[in-house]
């Protein structure tokens, strides 16, 4: 019986020719297992680039993790979805609740990463999801997990992120995606890529999103 209605796949990063980092091929490993075992109805492969490629990607990683699941992995294309507009963790959370999860209701998931990136991963996702859906964390294991270097990365993230979103209540959809993309260092920028981007105002219509779906 399937215990998570989708389990969302963070992607990691690509190198120019499209290729999979080791890491990334992993997390799909990782995630697909559950399928597989019959624990989640379907895979969300997350993730369009890192913002450092947003400007020359030429395929987005969820499309990757998809080929890679489907050709390698003999995942039924049927069972995967896709978000194909975040560049960075924060974004995974608040596109795969807006475009996966919400359209199609469901309430119970999990989240795959690397096992050192997993304890910001939780408190992102708890953020942007709020206490409404029931969400598990599976990390898988890497040698990076007790890197010093690693971990002072993943702090300063995470407190970057805390500080941004301080004042929004979790699962407020309508505010997380304003301080997203008027606070956040990456997406309030991306007015200004448009043509990369393929959105006009990307505010808006995820503004308007939130107004849509709201229930």
């Amino acid at each position: 019986m399937n215990r998570f209605d989708t389990t969302i796949i963070l992607s990691h990063t690509h190198n120019h020719n499209g290729e999979f980092s080791e890491e990334c091929k992993k997390r799909v490993e990782h995630g697909a297992a559950y399928l597989i075992n019959g624990e989640t109805h379907t895979l969300t492969m997350s993730g369009r680039a890192s913002w450092r490629e947003v400007l020359e990607v030429p395929h987005t990683h969820a499309s990757l993790m998809e080929k890679y699941a489907v050709e390698k992995l003999n995942v039924p294309p049927t069972s995967i979805l896709l978000e194909t507009e975040s560049l960075d963790t924060v974004g995974q959370a608040v596109f795969t609740k807006l475009s996966v999860v919400k359209p199609r209701d469901f309430r119970t998931l999990q989240v795959v990463s690397s096992d050192y990136h997993m304890p910001r991963v939780e408190q992102i996702f708890r953020k942007v999801y709020g206490d409404a859906y029931t969400i598990g964390f599976q990390g898988m294991k890497t040698e990076l997990v007790s890197d010093p270097a690693i971990i002072e990365r993943e702090k300063r993230s995470l407190d970057s992120f805390l500080d941004t979103f301080k004042h929004v209540t979790p699962g407020d959809d309508l505010n997380i995606v304003r301080a997203l993309f008027v606070r956040h260092k990456i997406y309030r920028n991306l007015r200004h890529l448009t043509n990369v981007y393929g959105c006009e105002d990307i505010l808006n219509f995820y503004t308007e999103m939130v107004r849509v779906n709201r229930k």
